[in-house]
């Protein structure tokens, strides 16, 4: 909810007493009173008032509006066509629900002229939403029986793709009376992106459903905007990171930039953020060493120097230096690269020319020469600082020394964390703690301030700006990973009912606020808060098992808390292999009884 104005008061040309009071009536009517006399207003706003013509409501040609409908459409519950309502929905997991909306609407537009109204709900109730997404596939079947028996014969045969090219080509025809130009053309962006994504679906997890279709939207609107430079969000980036499909989508981005990724693409899709596999994020960054060599005709091996000297491999690139000619520069270095830098003499010669060049501003260059020093750190500090790359650095530290070396732990706990705590972002937090190996305060970053679980950081003067902090998002992502293992369901544990409740509240209220009420009303019923144990573990048992926190007992849950190494565990026979058992041939009617013989 937001305030507007809508109508200018100006009574001095009517009488010379100043307004006295004014009141709202309950039929929309407001009367102003100045002296002995009342003015009364009507409840219409119209678009040639200066105060209202910048909304967007105005928009299909409607010279007047009620005022109630007025603050309906700007403040009330949104379409469920509308494109801030199917992100959410995409967001929470309901993917089915979505495609629902899309053919429903384009049921609703097959006859549509000007003047007509638009059903808000397309035709479908609010138990598509309420029911768990989590329900079995049987169930899921079985709607989609009903959802294609209840069409006519003509649509059945129409797939997602035929839908959306139809839905799309009508959206840019006609006017929806509950949307904006804008919010239309936001519409067909995202049932174009809805019908792409469904076509990997079914080799794809949510999470990576939920990154190729923010993905694929941000391209769209690149190309709209092609002036706008901006990456994706931390959120997006997220969502890859915990998808086991990684390889598809690996696949499906370099394929938006026809197979020839430069480092601005690998920044703008966060690419070295979310690769888990570090065999796969080496061979991404020679793709990306070679397409950098490339880019231009003149193929300089400056431009690639830093990937092939991050991926140690030196030669390669002194290769590419024999071929270059042209460049003044040839000798010297070549000269240089034959070298054996394990000495200490030629470590001090690389040193030197990196601190030249800093000093020259070629902060790239110099970053290179820092890494043939085998200097890392230095290396990391130059792209952090000079290159303002916070990206570069993190894929550089994890492809020279992988992701347990000590410049990643540095840089995650001295700079990303900090980062994350001074703006309260959430998502870079819980994905520098889950990099960091602590998954528990991975878990507990999505609802406590990222500050307080951070030593000698400040709390951020954030007050004005909370809605910085706070996403409904975050609520669908603690749910997924407190469960995940054991780790993350010590994270959870810690965290006390009544904090997890204000969470769960606060995520509602902003569903509330962003027009999706339905989606709130989904949370708050489906919700399930973790069993807290009734009687506290005894001392011989110190562990006790976090499984039990879990209301659906059928979960898949991994053990990746480290075994105790004590001298007492191992005396209690913790950390002992089984004794062997000896094999004892089973009796003839034992087996008998076991097939109810």
């Amino acid at each position: 909810p937001a305030w507007t104005s809508v109508r200018e008061i100006y009574i001095k040309d009517s009488t010379p007493h100043p307004i006295g009071d004014s009141t709202w009536l309950g039929s929309g009517n407001l009367v102003i009173g100045a002296g002995n006399q009342l003015f009364v207003y009507d409840k219409a706003a119209r678009s040639t008032d200066d105060t209202v013509s910048d909304l967007s409501v105005f928009v299909h040609k409607q010279k007047r509006m009620d005022l109630f409908k007025l603050v309906t459409l700007l403040n009330g519950t949104l379409p469920l066509f509308h494109p801030q309502f199917l992100s959410q929905c995409i967001l929470a997991g309901k993917v089915i629900p979505v495609q629902k909306i899309i053919r429903g609407l384009y049921e609703a537009l097959k006859f549509f002229t000007d003047g007509d109204e638009v059903d808000s709900f397309v035709s479908l109730t609010p138990d598509d939403f309420i029911r768990d997404t989590q329900a079995d596939s049987h169930a899921r079947k079985h709607n989609r029986k009903l959802e294609s028996t209840s069409q006519t014969d003509e649509d059945a045969d129409l797939g997602v793709d035929d839908v959306a090219v139809s839905l799309t080509e009508t959206l840019t025809k006609i006017s929806i009376p509950q949307l904006s130009s804008r919010e239309q053309m936001h519409l067909a962006d995202m049932v174009d992106c809805v019908a792409t994504v469904e076509v990997h679906r079914r080799s794809m997890d949510e999470n990576a459903i939920r990154y190729l279709l923010f993905f694929r939207q941000h391209m769209i609107r690149k190309h709209q905007t092609p002036s706008s430079s901006a990456a994706i969000s931390y959120r997006d980036i997220v969502w890859a990171y915990h998808s086991d499909c990684q390889d598809i989508l690996v696949d499906l981005v370099s394929r938006q930039f026809q197979g020839r990724m430069l480092w601005e693409h690998a920044r703008e899709c966060g690419m070295f953020m979310w690769l888990t596999d570090l065999s796969a994020l080496r061979a991404q960054f020679e793709v990306i060493a070679r397409n950098e060599y490339t880019k231009t005709d003149m193929k300089n091996p400056i431009d690639c120097s830093l990937y092939y000297l991050a991926l140690r491999k030196k030669n390669v690139l002194l290769g590419l230096w024999r071929m270059a000619g042209w460049n003044r520069e040839q000798a010297s270095t070549q000269r240089l690269l034959s070298n054996n830098f394990q000495e200490a003499r030629w470590k001090t010669a690389a040193l030197k020319n990196a601190y030249a060049l800093l000093g020259k501003r070629r902060f790239g260059y110099a970053a290179s020469f820092f890494l043939l020093a085998g200097n890392l750190q230095d290396a990391v500090n130059v792209c952090v600082h000079q290159l303002q790359d916070l990206q570069l650095a993190v894929a550089v530290a994890r492809v020279y020394e992988g992701d347990d070396g000590l410049v990643v732990r540095r840089l995650l706990e001295n700079k990303v964390l900090t980062l994350a705590a001074s703006e309260g972002n959430r998502w870079l937090a819980t994905w520098a703690f889950w990099m960091l190996g602590r998954r528990d305060m991975a878990v507990r970053s999505l609802i406590s301030p990222v500050h307080s679980l951070l030593d000698r950081v400040e709390a951020p003067k954030m007050q004005a700006k909370s809605y910085l902090a706070n996403e409904p998002a975050l609520v669908v992502l603690y749910k997924q990973l407190r469960g995940k293992t054991l780790q993350t369901l010590k994270g959870a544990s810690s965290i006390s009912p009544r904090d997890e409740w204000e969470f769960v509240i606060q995520n509602a209220r902003l569903y509330d606020r962003m027009g999706c009420d339905l989606l709130a009303l989904d949370l708050v019923r489906n919700w399930e808060f973790l069993v807290q144990p009734k009687e506290l573990p005894s001392k011989e048992d110190a562990r006790p098992d976090a499984r039990q926190l879990l209301r659906r007992r059928s979960s898949i849950v991994v053990d990746d808390l480290s075994s105790p190494k004590s001298p007492t565990g191992m005396k209690s026979g913790v950390g002992k292999p089984p004794p062997q058992k000896v094999f004892e041939e089973p009796e003839a009617n034992s087996l008998l009884d076991s097939f109810g013989f």
